[in-house]
């Protein structure tokens, strides 16, 4: 299997680091999402939904201003790359 070194994503990363997990797969797992889902976050083409935030808020615990927080700052950082 090739390193592939993946763009930073504030959130995803943020997630991750909370879960625990090693890998994007892991993480969809863990939120219920398509790993497909998780790609496309990280990679900025496609917007992390309403229904989304909600439930990263409910499942974790994480006020629903910090994740948007952690979103605009991984756009930022995708912005200014």
């Amino acid at each position: 299997m090739r390193n592939i070194e993946l763009p930073k994503h504030a959130l995803v990363d943020y997630l991750r680091d909370r879960c625990d997990c090693a890998t994007d797969r892991e993480l969809a797992q863990e939120l219920g999402v398509a790993p497909s889902m998780i790609s496309k976050y990280r990679w900025r083409t496609c917007a992390v939904s309403a229904a989304l935030i909600l439930d990263i808020h409910e499942k974790f615990d994480i006020p629903v201003s910090a994740i948007k927080l952690l979103i605009e700052e991984a756009n930022d950082q995708h912005i200014h790359r």
